[in-house]
């Protein structure tokens, strides 16, 4: 298991890089032809929000790229068929790689770094508290996300319970 950083824009910038070394606001490209991989997952997953649109590959940095490929293997596997896949939104892929703030805030969203995965973002929204009853993220799947190290969002004090990041708090 990778060890990822703190939650830091420092501790960020030195394990991952720095998106934006010139400080204009904008993704450097060469930063990210040199970190962003694209990874297939191994399941058949849409965009949440074209659920028409089939999402061939997931934008993640390269030091993630193998961690989450194990984590949605898993989930591959703890499911074990589309149709229970899709009935638990695993197949709903809410976002990855995206260069911007914090919601709400100025620092970097952990997806600037390509760090940053959501899933089922409409059962999991932003500031819904968990329940185990309303077909959120499952607790099986937080646990492949721990066994890698990676952080979940649906126990913050403003819950995000469709996030995972590989960087702690």
């Amino acid at each position: 298991m990778t060890i990822w950083p703190r939650q830091t824009p420092t501790a960020m910038n030195a394990f991952y890089g720095d998106p934006d070394p010139n400080h204009d606001g904008v993704a450097d490209r060469a930063w990210e032809d040199a970190n962003l991989v694209n990874l297939q997952p191994p399941y058949p997953m849409v965009l949440a929000w074209a659920p028409e649109k089939p999402l061939r590959t997931i934008r993640i940095h390269r030091l993630c790229a193998d961690s989450l490929a194990r984590v949605l293997g898993g989930i591959a596997d703890h499911y074990g068929s589309r149709t229970a896949l899709e009935n638990a939104g695993m197949h709903l892929y809410g976002g990855g790689y995206a260069f911007r703030p914090k919601r709400g805030g100025v620092s970097l969203s952990n997806h600037s770094w390509g760090s940053a995965l959501d899933l089922d973002p409409a059962r999991n929204g932003f500031g819904r508290r968990w329940r185990a009853d309303a077909g959120m993220i499952s607790p099986e799947v937080v646990a492949l996300f721990a066994a890698e190290g990676w952080t979940w969002g649906g126990k913050w004090s403003t819950p995000d319970a469709m996030h995972f990041q590989a960087a702690n708090l």
